[in-house]
């Protein structure tokens, strides 16, 4: 049964929630997110699952299913078997969840769900948790942790411990699921904060019902196939209605729809985020591209110095619900930069380390000869996409080594006399800036070369034909 709340929406019937592998990645709430609203957007990246053992001390029916409060009845706690069983149906269900997004996925998209058993796995006992899918008492359960909790209500102060949960562990994502000792009909908050969990709960409740927290409906009972849902806004495909009345034929057992079935169907795959079109294993929403901008404004032609400061700011993938907002994990991993058809050298950002949604970069190129010269500059995200860019710039500085090789030689000096016995005049060949190419620039190729290359520093004299700064024999055999 599916019951629509102010945001979130809140789901009843079997939810539940998934743990994962770690990938080792550091998280942060995603790009673009609401601190206290958006805490479970989608099945990818980091998910702190918080599970919180709940008991009061009121006098109960134990023989309704739903045990109602009333006079003479008993008090339901937890034992120690029963907090270890269920404590292993979470743990199964959240490791359902990771191992399914493992083998579906890129290293840097996978559903990494880590549960964290509040208050070290012992219940807490308030002085009421209500009824069947009730709030009561959750948020005097967090105030026993910490007392800034009991300023709010129930519902907002989970929102609070809930995203206090994701600062305090590092993740992308939080959700908290608060178990009762008694039955119950499972529910939850569609994409978070909440999931109301009980101790009759098997494994595949959790998992349906964690199902419901990353943005998935149901498929059984009164679900159609037109209804919406999830950061993709994808329609309930698999639902067991068809929006004018009767059975969906193309309907399958699966997760979201057939009690011990861990099918995932098309549909739901699409409301968690899962849905991949290129088969590439990064799911559509993380297969983006960063943005990339050069500025390189400081830049001097006259110096031979090229001055880049780069930014790049990662890319949500825009949510076609209208509701939501525009969210990333993907981070900036990696940055390099060439000159020409030079080798790739590495970037790295002004704060000294990647893995940030915003990374900002400098450097310069100092003595670039006369002429043009393309730098292009990259960066990948988390899901190893790359974006490129190129920035032209115009050098007017002239130097010796005309060939850019690193060496005022013999090759300098040919391809200068060529200038000047042809009398092209190339202006990366006017050494004394006149606008000519003549012997003077010869003379200036001299005293330059000779003061990088010669142990006195001296000028090369004209008949150094080798330069290896004697005139001699030798000399005469290169002329």
């Amino acid at each position: 049964m599916l019951m629509i709340s102010t945001r979130p929406r809140l789901v009843t019937g079997a939810l539940l929630l998934g743990a994962l592998a770690s990938t080792g990645m550091a998280a942060q709430t995603p790009f673009g997110a609401s601190a206290l609203f958006d805490t479970s957007e989608y099945a990818l990246g980091s998910h702190m699952l918080n599970v919180v053992f709940i008991q009061d001390d009121q006098l109960r029916d134990p023989t309704d299913s739903s045990h109602p409060v009333v006079p003479g009845g008993t008090v339901i706690h937890w034992t120690a078997a029963e907090l270890a069983s269920r404590s292993q149906r979470v743990l199964d269900a959240a490791a359902y969840w990771n191992n399914e997004s493992a083998a579906r996925h890129h290293p840097g998209a996978r559903l990494d769900m880590r549960v964290n058993f509040v208050n070290d796995g012992n219940p807490i006992t308030v002085a009421n948790i209500g009824g069947e899918g009730s709030t009561i008492g959750y948020g005097d359960a967090l105030a026993v942790l910490d007392p800034q909790y009991g300023s709010f209500s129930d519902v907002t102060a989970v929102r609070h411990f809930t995203h206090d949960s994701r600062e305090a562990m590092e993740t992308n994502w939080a959700s908290t699921v608060f178990v009762k000792p008694y039955n119950g009909r499972a529910s939850a908050y569609l994409n978070g904060p909440i999931v109301n969990a009980y101790e009759d709960d098997s494994t595949w409740t959790h998992a349906h019902e964690y199902g419901h927290t990353f943005g998935a409906l149901d498929e059984y009972g009164s679900a159609t196939t037109s209804s919406r849902a999830g950061y993709l806004y994808e329609l309930n495909t698999n639902a067991v209605n068809l929006p004018g009345g009767g059975s969906n034929p193309n309907s399958i057992p699966a997760v979201m729809r057939t009690r011990n079935v861990y099918t995932i169907s098309d549909g739901t795959l699409g409301q968690i985020g899962w849905r991949d079109t290129d088969n590439d294993t990064v799911p559509d929403i993380l297969d983006t591209f960063p943005s990339l901008t050069l500025d390189g404004s400081d830049s001097h032609s006259g110096l031979g110095l090229a001055q880049l400061d780069i930014s790049s700011v990662v890319t949500p993938l825009p949510s076609p619900d209208p509701n939501e907002g525009d969210y990333t994990i993907n981070t900036i991993q990696a940055a390099d930069y060439r000159l020409g058809d030079g080798n790739w050298q590495t970037l790295n950002p002004l704060d000294g380390g990647f893995g940030d949604y915003e990374e900002s970069f400098f450097f310069q190129l100092a003595d670039l000869p006369y002429g043009q010269h393309e730098i292009q500059v990259r960066v990948q995200n988390s899901v190893e996409n790359y974006s490129e860019e190129s920035f032209a710039f115009f050098s007017t500085l002239v130097t010796p080594d005309f060939n850019a090789d690193g060496q005022m030689d013999c090759t300098d000096v040919d391809a200068l006399v060529v200038q000047i016995v042809d009398e092209t005049h190339g202006p990366a060949f006017d050494l004394d800036g006149n606008g000519w190419v003549d012997h003077q620039d010869l003379q200036q190729w001299l005293v330059e070369g000779g003061a990088a290359n010669l142990p006195s520093g001296a000028p090369y004299l004209l008949g150094d034909a080798n330069l290896d700064g004697t005139v001699d024999g030798q000399d005469f055999l290169v002329w």
